[in-house]
């Protein structure tokens, strides 16, 4: 049995689970086990995709990103069980398009948020669905918080409000980096199992030179549906180099019974 098996940095599984005789594995969490904190260290997404190695006969390490995006498809459902609630499902898009602040990144036209941009929204939701990216890489460290590097600020129609944290590698992450994609740090590879447990990945196409666009979609669920949602103010915060990029906001409504 081989403890702190971890997906993202077990090097040479197919071979060494063969000579040694594996039998099973355990992926150890080091960390309390609650939502937060396993999602924070991407243990959800490691107990996926470690099964995924354990108990199929045909797993090969080339098939990564096919196995990663098949959890990726399952997030949602996975997500919405363990907190016991519906799914939400698109309704429309909201009109995100400014004069000013707007970046192209391949074919996906975003808003750069250096400069907080106020979306008009003006009716009831469900929820809003956040389909953002980074254009660089913001520090992580291993057992440590995420870092926010921005906030989405909601306004009712009766004058409360409410806020949304952007999390790297919580709730958004770097454009160059796909879905579930360990980090190649040879020393510090506690960094490589981190995951974007809270949004669910979309293709955004390629850029210039060919290689992937990746755009991360988080979901927020709103805690009180019965009021309107005057607007939400989007910003990066002044002490973030990410690169906050908004490319747009869906309204979402529960998702009808089967």
């Amino acid at each position: 049995m081989m403890g702190n098996l971890y997906s993202s940095h077990y090097p040479r599984y197919e071979s060494r689970a063969a000579k040694d005789g594996m039998l099973g594995g355990q992926v150890s969490f080091w960390t309390y086990t609650n939502e937060r904190c396993v999602a924070r260290e991407g243990k959800f997404y490691d107990l996926m995709y470690t099964a995924e190695m354990l108990w199929s006969k045909s797993y090969d390490e080339r098939a990564r990103l096919a196995v990663a995006n098949r959890i990726a498809t399952r997030l949602p459902q996975v997500r919405a069980r363990l907190r016991e609630q519906s799914l939400l499902i698109a309704k429309n898009a909201l009109n995100i398009s400014k004069d000013e602040n707007m970046l192209f990144l391949g074919e996906n036209k975003g808003l750069l948020l250096s400069n907080s941009a106020e979306i008009f929204v003006g009716k009831k939701a469900n929820g809003l669905r956040f389909t953002h990216t980074t254009l660089y890489r913001e520090k992580r460290i291993a057992w440590n918080e995420l870092v926010q590097i921005g906030t989405y600020f909601l306004t009712y129609g009766d004058g409360s409000t409410a806020e949304i944290p952007v999390t790297y590698d919580g709730n958004v992450r770097c454009y160059k980096y796909r879905f579930g994609e360990p980090l190649k740090d040879k020393y510090y590879r506690h960094e490589g199992y981190v995951c974007t447990w809270e949004s669910d990945p979309v293709d955004g196409g390629h850029t210039a030179d060919g290689a992937p666009i990746n755009l991360y979609a988080l979901t927020w669920r709103n805690p009180h549906p019965e009021k309107v949602i005057t607007s939400v103010r989007c910003a990066e915060h002044a002490d973030s180099a990410a690169g906050l990029l908004l490319c747009g906001i869906d309204v979402m409504q529960n998702c009808p019974p089967l």
